[in-house]
């Protein structure tokens, strides 16, 4: 498998280093790594040769003896040297392009993705006692930003699984955490106010297919909706694993990296966003957030953690709503592989996290796993009243209202604008129109939802 992934690597990695990276000297020293890796794994893989010892007879009885090779005690490795500075200077350079989005911003993309495979195999095929001790858990990381900044699909993808695999099980007692008693969060049915214009709510025996495609095909007229009972028989909800924050950690893993919002919302101008690994984030900012004094917001939002922790998808499956077509797709085909064809995303706060009143361009089924969560809707017809951000900015398809304490002297027409609102616990899936506004804001000590959308 390591010579095939070797050799993955090299038809990958040579159009783009010997052509239009040539000049640069990282491309020299990424395919330095790979031609050092095949070497040896070449040596590695030579078929024993038996070879024939004659020793010099001391008596008449003196007999010859044969010696394996293998017999023999194996050359010392050299000691493990991977260059992390090599990934850390990719990254730069992304970094540097981010906003280019051309043939340049790819290839460096590409390049990132193979070298974190190539730092992965470098660990298999070269290591021994003497690997530092920080370089299973900093392979794994970049495996992560491979997934999350450089977005590794297709081969690359099934590769980073594959090489994940094997560095997990090579390495377990350098990726061991020390397990600590954790109170996790309760899920208590917080006091909920009346709703003024609520949502409608159906049993899922009275949502069957042809309903559910009358319903959402028409979007001048559809409007959200809630099924109950749709999703009640996924054992994240029946087993209650979802519930339980060490059930994810183990699930994930707790030196996965994974993307976090810092900050209240993403429109304030305090609000940045960092990688860290899952484990510290429940650490930090999950399991705190039950104290009095809870520390800063932190929200994984909008993210698809299942490409990352596969074992979660044995929790839940798609509905079968997901797979009726309106003929609206606006999902772009290469994120939604592997996932018949439905964006899956996975949403995870403590409480008080907030999304902006906000559009998306494709439809949304909204599945609430964990805790509770208020939503407001308006209609597309409500979009002058809303005030989006200007066309063309990072934030068109955002409101540059906050709906909780609005300005109505900058906004004046936002008090006309017409809402529905709804309460969603644990086991409700919600239908969401294509480009309605909403907005969330999580009731409960810690929340977990998931986005389907197609």
């Amino acid at each position: 498998m390591l010579s095939a992934l070797a050799l993955f690597l090299r038809t990958e990695l040579e159009p783009l280093l010997s052509g239009k990276l040539s000049d640069n000297p990282i491309a020299s020293q990424l395919l330095q790594e790979l031609d050092e890796i095949e070497l040896a794994s070449q040596s590695s893989l030579q078929p024993s040769r038996r070879s024939l010892v004659l020793p010099q007879p001391k008596h008449r009885n003196a007999s010859c003896t044969f010696q394996s090779e293998t017999d023999r005690a194996p050359p010392p490795k050299p000691p493990i040297a991977i260059d992390f500075t090599l990934t850390d200077s990719v990254l730069a350079k992304i970094q540097q392009l981010a906003n280019r989005h051309d043939d340049t911003h790819i290839c460096w993309l590409t390049v990132f993705i193979g070298a974190a495979l190539v730092h992965g195999l470098k660990l298999l095929v070269l290591s021994d006692a003497s690997a530092p001790l920080d370089a299973p858990i900093r392979v794994l990381n970049d495996l992560d930003r491979a997934i999350v900044v450089a977005g590794a699909s297709g081969q690359q993808l099934e590769w980073i699984y594959k090489v994940r695999e094997l560095v997990e099980s090579s390495f377990s007692p350098a990726l061991s955490v020390p397990e600590q008693p954790k109170n996790t969060p309760v899920d208590v049915i917080p006091e909920l106010s009346d709703l003024e214009f609520p949502v409608k709510t159906y049993a899922v025996d009275d949502m069957d297919m042809v309903r559910f495609l009358t319903m959402v095909q028409d979007t001048s007229s559809s409007v959200p909706f809630i099924i109950q009972g749709a999703i009640s028989f996924w054992s994240a909800l029946t087993t209650r694993k979802w519930a339980d924050l060490e059930y994810l950690r183990s699930a994930v893993g707790h030196h996965r990296l994974v993307p976090v919002e810092l900050g209240a919302r993403y429109t304030d101008s305090d609000w940045s966003q960092q990688l860290m690994p899952f484990g510290d984030y429940l650490d930090q900012l999950i399991y705190p957030s039950q104290c009095a004094n809870p520390p800063e917001v932190g929200y994984l939002a909008q993210h698809n953690l299942f490409t990352q922790a596969s074992r979660l998808k044995r929790d839940f499956s798609l509905p079968d709503y997901t797979q009726i077509e309106t003929g609206r797709r606006a999902v772009p085909e290469d994120s939604v592989a592997g996932s018949d064809g439905v964006l899956v995303n996975a949403w995870l706060g403590p409480r008080g996290t907030v999304s902006p009143l906000h559009f998306d361009k494709y439809d949304n089924v909204f599945a609430q796993v964990v805790g509770y969560k208020y939503l407001r809707f308006y209609a597309p017809g409500e979009t002058e009243n809303v005030y989006p951000f200007p066309p063309g900015s990072a934030l068109c398809n955002t409101s540059q209202v906050d709906v909780n304490e609005p300005d109505l002297q900058r906004f004046a027409l936002f008090s006309q604008a017409r809402y529905l609102e709804c309460y969603l616990g644990p086991g409700d899936l919600l239908y969401l129109p294509v480009c309605s506004s909403h907005t969330t804001h999580s009731h409960t000590r810690y929340a977990l939802e998931k986005h389907r959308q197609h």
